[in-house]
């Protein structure tokens, strides 16, 4: 798939641009104007909507200029109103844009009103996924649930293996490092620690990801596997599967503060 272009802003964050063959675009989570209008410049595109997936402000602070500077609509879910969004989208809506159909999926965790943006009319399904799943990881959980983000990566577990996922940070190193931590001799992420380890050495982005990788050394996909759990020494209670990703984000969060200083790729 050739038709995407991933913007890394000054923030961290990677904005993506989708377009089509008359250079028509969809720029996805806008937070950095500058660079954004200097791709759309150098790739000679015409933007014709916004999408957002939550409502903040790295996602978000471009959209003021691109609608005064392009006048186009800006879709984003309920949270995302007053960051300049003309068409409130929830779970129920399909949109078509670049002469495509997107499916809206509902992913609370990160926030509570996340949404993602799901096409399966491409070559290889795709999901732009913001703050959700990351490659080796999710997001922080702010004012969702780990309960609600638990269902969210279920959801997306569910999709068809090939779909490509587009999260919004490049946080891949620092995911897979901790899950080295928790599962030292799983083949599958001490390979994949390995080349992402590489990749980023080359300052080579690890995005975006495929969902048939992450099922296999995304630690969060698993959180039914009994080995881990073993690992761990966790009891689940009462069957509630979501408390194991409670548990590992509790442990991520020590992970991050006995790291911060060795890692450059920040997770907030």
């Amino acid at each position: 798939m050739k038709n995407f272009i991933r913007i890394h802003s000054d923030m961290d964050n990677y904005i993506w641009i989708l377009f089509d063959k008359y250079k028509q675009c969809l720029i996805i989570d806008p937070g950095d104007i500058k660079k954004t209008l200097k791709t759309i410049k150098k790739n000679q595109l015409t933007p014709i909507a916004v999408l957002l997936t939550h409502h903040h402000n790295d996602h978000t602070n471009a959209v003021p200029k691109l609608k005064k500077i392009f006048s186009i609509e800006v879709y984003g879910p309920e949270e995302t109103k007053k960051k300049g969004t003309t068409k409130i989208l929830n779970q129920k809506n399909k949109i078509k844009l670049l002469n495509k159909k997107f499916h809206i999926i509902s992913l609370p965790g990160h926030t509570l009103g996340h949404i993602g943006y799901y096409c399966n009319e491409y070559k290889h399904p795709l999901l732009f996924c913001g703050d959700t799943i990351f490659s080796a990881g999710c997001g922080n959980i702010l004012k969702g649930k780990e309960k609600n983000m638990y269902k969210s990566i279920k959801k997306i577990s569910n999709l068809p293996n090939d779909t490509l996922l587009f999260p919004s940070h490049e946080y891949t190193l620092n995911n897979i490092n901790f899950s080295a931590y928790i599962l030292p001799n799983d083949l599958n992420i001490k390979s994949y620690q390995k080349k992402i380890y590489y990749m980023r050495l080359k300052k080579q982005p690890t995005l975006p990801t495929i969902l048939y990788i992450e099922k296999k050394i995304n630690i969060y996909f698993n959180c039914n596997n009994i080995n881990l759990q073993k690992k761990l020494n966790f009891k689940l209670k009462h069957n509630k599967t979501w408390c194991m990703l409670k548990e590992l984000r509790k442990r991520k969060k020590i992970f991050d503060y006995f790291h911060k200083f060795k890692n450059k790729n920040k997770i907030k």
